[in-house]
């Protein structure tokens, strides 16, 4: 008699079906997972170049306007992008001098469940 020494076909089609079946579960809650992630550091981005306008706008009170690149001092690191699914490229920061109100577009972004 002879030892078999490896797997037939039936039991590697087997396997390659189980791993098929377990990426198709994965893939979707990795996708949703990582789209969360994109919206909460959005998010958080946005909330940084309000206080980085308020900071600025508190050391030159004569200013009318903010510009993203007049606030790199006050942000560390480089100036965040919006989140990658959006179609703006980059954030634009808009000041209402009468108001005092600040306004960043593209804005939060609501996670939906």
């Amino acid at each position: 008699m002879r030892k078999k020494k490896g797997f037939t076909l039936l039991e590697m089609v087997i396997v390659i079906g189980i791993i098929a079946l377990l990426l198709s579960i994965a893939i979707p809650r990795f996708q949703k997972t990582n789209r969360s992630a994109e919206i909460l550091t959005h998010n958080a981005n946005v909330k940084m170049l309000k206080n980085a306008a308020i900071l600025y706008l508190n050391d030159h009170p004569e200013a009318d306007t903010v510009a993203v690149s007049q606030l790199k001092e006050y942000i560390e690191g480089d100036l965040p992008k919006p989140a990658r699914f959006l179609k703006e490229k980059s954030f634009t920061v808009e000041y209402d001098k009468a108001t005092g109100a600040i306004k960043v577009i593209p804005g939060e972004i609501e996670k939906n469940k």
